[in-house]
């Protein structure tokens, strides 16, 4: 569908999470700190990351082009709001209709890289 739509996103923070609305579908994310451990086992406080927790749209707007236009502008706001993090995410199906390759080809061609391949496959742009 090459439907013409006005976006009427809503872009709302609080505790640390950044949510962009639209029409039902969202896109979250919040600052994430990797936790490292160092030469003696002790657990350190590594690098902050800007985490997309989830992108979410109603199965009657899909291929609408709509979760695009939301991660875009998670990314855009996120880049804008924290410079010099870099942003990851979680290649999650969120129900039984996602496919897994299918969700990794679609971060993909939004510039994200696997750096994460297991139970979980994790992304960075």
């Amino acid at each position: 569908g090459n439907k013409r739509r006005a976006a009427m996103t809503t872009i709302t923070t609080n505790n640390d999470e950044t949510v962009l609305e639209d029409n039902g579908a969202f896109c979250a994310y919040r600052i994430e700190t990797e936790i490292d451990f160092d030469e003696e086992g002790y657990k350190v406080e590594g690098e902050q990351y800007v985490l997309i927790e989830k992108l979410f749209v109603p199965a009657e707007n899909r291929g609408n082009g709509i979760a695009r236009s939301l991660l875009r502008e998670a990314i855009s706001h996120a880049r804008a709001t924290y410079p010099r993090m870099v942003i990851r995410l979680v290649a999650e199906p969120l129900d039984a209709d996602t496919d897994m390759d299918r969700l990794v080809a679609f971060y993909e061609s939004e510039g994200f890289d696997v750096i994460e391949a297991g139970e979980i496959v994790v992304m960075e742009h």
